[in-house]
């Protein structure tokens, strides 16, 4: 019996590839969608917390906050060999350059039955665009 299963998720987009009774690993490789000009909304998890940790590439995650009344877009460039969790009830969304391959892990089913989708602006949309750029670019100088 073989008590040890390996996986090579290479399909672009994301991937669930193990779902237990109350928790999941997905992949999430580089694809169109992932692309900081191709993205147009944020999503949230109401019931989980989302951990994930990027493997190989680039990728920054926006997430959404409210300060003093004003709606402000953070953005964390993902660095290899760190973790990340994103809390639940945080609007996010993660960009990526060509290759990114980020590990998530969190309740199982969530992209089932735990998921809303927040439509942004086009003005919040530039704005974002922008900063992303600056920020893969200001890494690129390093």
């Amino acid at each position: 019996m073989n008590l040890i299963k390996s996986y090579n998720i290479e399909e672009k987009g994301l991937s669930h590839f193990i779902i237990r009774d109350s928790w999941q690993i997905a992949k999430l490789n580089y694809s169109d969608e992932q692309k900081v000009d191709r993205i147009n909304q944020l999503k949230m998890h109401k019931r989980t917390d989302r951990g994930c940790a990027i493997l190989k590439g680039k990728a920054i995650i926006i997430s959404k906050d409210s300060i003093n009344g004003n709606t402000v877009f953070q953005l964390k460039l993902m660095k290899v060999g760190r973790s990340y969790n994103i809390l639940k009830n945080t609007w996010y969304n993660i960009v990526m350059q060509d290759e990114g391959e980020i590990l998530i892990v969190d309740k199982s089913n969530t992209h089932l039955n735990d998921v809303a989708y927040l439509e942004l602006k086009e003005e919040q949309l530039k704005n974002i665009i922008r900063r992303v750029y600056k920020k893969f670019k200001s890494i690129e100088n390093e």
